[in-house]
């Protein structure tokens, strides 16, 4: 399965492809306690916590960063908790193609190669071979395979940087360590 986020943001998810909270509403809690979601606005979306500054680190000397909609753009950042049933690829309009993790070869992948992902699958890599999960391949930050992302919204590539400290922080509550990358 493949998901497709029409805006820039920042995606935060587990490792291991196939983890999954054992309770949605525990690890929202979570990240309430982490600080880095605040209020929930819906079932999966949540203001930005007391502590997402010290989570989340801008790039530049003034980053203009909005946690509310204006009456002129209705775009603001805030954290979306996605679950699927099955491990999904979130993919951007501007991914690039991924490299081959022993050969460096660029992998012409086409978006619906993502649609039918399972914890089995495998692609070959057309110049040595090398047969790999597609989560394993080289994204650069480009895309995430997950069963659970941490979206935040309205964050363009390498604008903020997740710190090692909540990365850190995510493992010691889930388990399992995470990574980020950005979609846009």
């Amino acid at each position: 399965m493949s998901g497709y986020l029409a805006t820039a943001s920042l995606l935060l998810f587990s490792e291991s492809p196939e983890w999954l909270p054992a309770e949605a509403t525990a690890f929202a809690h979570q990240l309430s306690e982490l600080g880095l979601a605040g209020e929930p606005m819906d079932t999966d979306h949540y203001t930005a916590g007391d502590r997402f500054f010290d989570h989340i680190a801008f790039m530049g000397c003034a980053p203009n960063i909005r946690f509310a909609a204006e009456p002129d753009k209705e775009e603001f950042s805030h954290l979306r908790i996605h679950t699927y049933e099955h491990i999904t690829a979130m993919v951007g309009e501007h991914t690039r193609a991924p490299n081959c993790p022993q050969c460096r070869a660029a992998f012409d992948y086409k978006k619906t190669m993502l649609d039918t992902l399972d914890s089995d699958s495998r692609w070959q890599c057309p110049q040595c071979q090398h047969t790999d999960a597609p989560w394993q391949y080289h994204w650069r930050k480009g895309a995430g395979f997950a069963r659970v992302f941490i979206e935040i919204t309205d964050i363009y590539p390498k604008e903020a940087i997740p710190q090692t400290a909540l990365l850190e922080a995510l493992r010691d509550a889930t388990g399992t360590a995470w990574r980020y990358c950005y979609l846009f």
